[in-house]
C-alpha cells in the first residue's frame, strides 16, 4: 500500500467502525423520576409504567418479551445489613411466589459501574407462564438497588446477553 492510500485506508476503517458500532447506535437512557439512577437500553426498549407500581425504573422490549425493573431501598431503613443480606431478603419472596421455583445459578459477585453487586438466575411460573429471571442487588452509596430482569425461558439463551447488558448499564447518577 503506498503512502497516499494509507490515510484513505484508515478513514475507511474508521467510518466502517463508526457506522457499525457508534453512529447508528440507538441506545436510550431511562432515568428514575428522582434522577438518582439510570439504565441504558438498546433499540426496541422503552419506558414502561405497568410492570411494578413501586419500581423506580420500569423498561422493556415487549416485542421480544424482555423486561427490567429497578427497586431501590434506603440503607438507613435497615439494621446493619450487607448487599448480600438485602439480596436474600428480596430473592426469598420471589422464590416463594413462583410455582416450581428454582435457583438456576448464583451467587455471582459483580461490579456494576464501580459498585459491588451480587446476581442470581431464577426460574419459575406465574399464572401458568414460565419465566426466567436475573436478580441482581447493587450496593449503592445510600441505597440497595434490586434489579430484576426477565423473559420467557425460550428467549433466555437468545437474549441473555442483552438482558445482562441492560443490568450492567445501571448507574447511580450525581444529582
Amino acid at each position: 500500500m503506498n503512502a497516499k492510500a494509507l490515510p484513505l485506508f484508515f478513514t475507511g476503517l474508521f467510518l466502517t467502525f463508526c457506522f457499525a458500532t457508534v453512529c447508528f447506535s440507538a441506545e436510550t437512557v431511562i432515568t428514575s423520576e428522582d434522577k438518582l439512577i439510570q439504565v441504558t437500553v438498546p433499540e426496541g426498549w422503552q419506558k414502561q409504567t405497568d410492570l411494578h407500581q413501586e419500581a423506580e425504573i420500569q423498561t422493556g422490549n415487549p416485542k421480544k418479551d424482555l423486561f427490567l425493573i429497578v427497586l431501590s431501598e434506603a440503607k438507613m431503613d435497615f439494621d446493619n445489613i450487607t448487599y448480600e443480606d438485602h439480596s436474600k431478603l428480596t430473592r426469598e419472596p420471589l422464590l416463594k411466589n413462583l410455582i416450581n421455583a428454582k435457583l438456576e445459578s448464583g451467587p455471582k459477585i459483580l461490579t456494576i459501574n464501580g459498585l459491588p453487586a451480587v446476581q442470581y438466575e431464577i426460574s419459575g411460573s406465574v399464572d401458568k407462564i414460565k419465566i426466567r429471571y436475573i436478580h441482581t442487588t447493587v450496593d449503592g452509596a445510600k441505597h440497595f438497588h434490586q434489579i430484576l430482569a426477565w423473559t420467557l425461558p425460550s428467549n433466555f439463551e437468545k437474549y441473555h446477553v442483552e438482558l445482562e447488558a441492560v443490568v450492567a448499564s445501571f448507574k447511580e447518577t450525581q444529582k
